[in-house]
């Protein structure tokens, strides 16, 4: 369950930075970091692969999935609310 967690922050921040900054540096970073956090997956196609290939089963491809555009869906909302 903390993975789910790891894969909300993990995208929110991610989509918060390229969002925010738009720098390829700070996007990198982010990234490198977020990929030491995370199960790598930060994005829906990568976890659908993952389960295509046997390292995921449904279940957490389903879960995986929803953390990821829910934590997409608050960074967006988030950087909205901040720039208004």
């Amino acid at each position: 369950m903390i993975e789910l967690l790891y894969e909300f922050l993990g995208t929110f921040i991610f989509v918060y930075v390229i969002l925010s900054t738009g720098s390829p540096i700070y996007i990198a970073i982010s990234l490198c970091v977020i990929l030491l956090l995370t199960n790598g997956s930060i994005n829906p196609a990568v976890s659908l692969s993952l389960m295509m290939t046997g390292s995921f089963t449904s279940t957490n491809f389903i879960m995986y999935t929803i953390a990821e555009l829910l934590g997409a869906a608050a960074a967006a909302k988030f950087y909205l609310s901040r720039n208004s």
